[in-house]
């Protein structure tokens, strides 16, 4: 599917056209090349080297048109900008037909979502069957591939683990993760819905009104909070990885198992309401800073209020710690 596969089969290319709902000649005669990398890089430094010489005006513009482009929160703004839609939930639909884009959506086995150029015709391939929240990540993700400063040069497939919450090391998949971040959940319309506060109750107010994952909303919650708090995201009864406000100095060991004692624990060991181990709702309480957190910087007899929550589609465990 990737438009750097410079010899696909006629088979291939019969599957990819009928996915696309597209004529096999067309897709046959395509023209796939792509632009060098090395030569955009050098195109770069050329543009960066004049800025010297432009107007404010010019400066202005210049940010407007190209360099807003190269940071993927400005150029998700950009967007919403142009669909007159600042900081509200956001038509994805609406955002792919602004870019000439078209979505299909199919029974796809190797991939969650896939950017496709045929000539002129753009396209965006979704696995069939993804829930609300995670369907919207992955169409946001592949759009910043679209619009990013950059992507142009390459077509790309993103499988679950590439298009997952600033978790992987590819920076282009990065970057794609922070557009489709800013994108569904703005920095203005989130922290004005946050007022200072930070819960789990929050979080899936925001994930509800936005359309977008418990787990994505969590994670752009605690990024953009002024209250000292952290998230744990644990899977198989293991600390995967951990995300942290600024104000949040602690650091939280990984790869260990789930502190005895915690909320988390209670709903490893199934010591807690079914609606909680349905993921229906978070299991909160006031625990030890000491069960998750290590070092001289904790106080004595420092308390933590966890709300922990259960995904158990994902055997996954989302874990908000914030100071009393």
């Amino acid at each position: 599917i990737e438009r750097d596969y410079r010899n696909p089969s006629d088979e291939t290319l019969s599957k990819l056209a009928k996915a696309l709902k597209i004529p096999f000649n067309e897709l046959k005669a395509a023209d796939l090349d792509s632009k060098d990398p090395q030569k955009l890089d050098q195109e770069v430094k050329i543009m960066f080297s004049r800025l010297g010489q432009v107007t404010k005006t010019d400066h202005e513009l210049l940010r407007k048109h190209i360099l807003e482009l190269a940071d993927p929160a400005e150029a998700a703004t950009q967007l919403r900008l142009e669909l007159g839609n600042p900081d509200g939930p956001i038509d994805l639909e609406q955002a792919a037909e602004q870019l000439g884009i078209k979505i299909r959506e199919d029974r796809f086995e190797g991939f969650e979502g896939s950017v496709v150029s045929v000539g002129k015709r753009k396209f965006i391939l979704v696995k069939e069957g993804l829930n609300p929240g995670r369907r919207n990540f992955v169409i946001s993700h592949e759009l910043g591939h679209f619009k990013l400063a950059g992507h142009d040069d390459v077509g790309y497939t993103c499988k679950p683990d590439e298009a997952s919450f600033y978790q992987t090391d590819q920076y282009r998949e990065r970057e794609a993760d922070q557009f489709a971040i800013e994108l569904l959940l703005p920095t203005d319309g989130v922290r004005r819905n946050m007022r200072g506060k930070c819960s789990m109750k929050l979080a899936l107010r925001l994930a509800g009104e936005y359309c977008v994952s418990n787990h994505a909303t969590l994670m752009r919650v605690v990024e953009l909070s002024r209250v000292k708090c952290a998230l744990i995201v644990s899977e198989g009864g293991i600390r995967r990885y951990f995300r942290r406000s600024p104000g949040f100095n602690h650091y939280i060991t990984l790869k260990n198992l789930i502190p005895r004692g915690s909320m988390a624990a209670r709903i490893i060991n199934e010591k807690c309401p079914i609606e909680v181990l349905e993921g229906k709702k978070p299991l909160r309480g006031t625990i030890s800073a000491k069960l998750w957190l290590e070092g001289d910087v904790v106080q004595k007899g420092a308390m933590l209020i966890e709300e922990s929550l259960s995904l158990p589609f994902y055997d996954r465990i989302l874990t908000l710690l914030r100071y009393e």
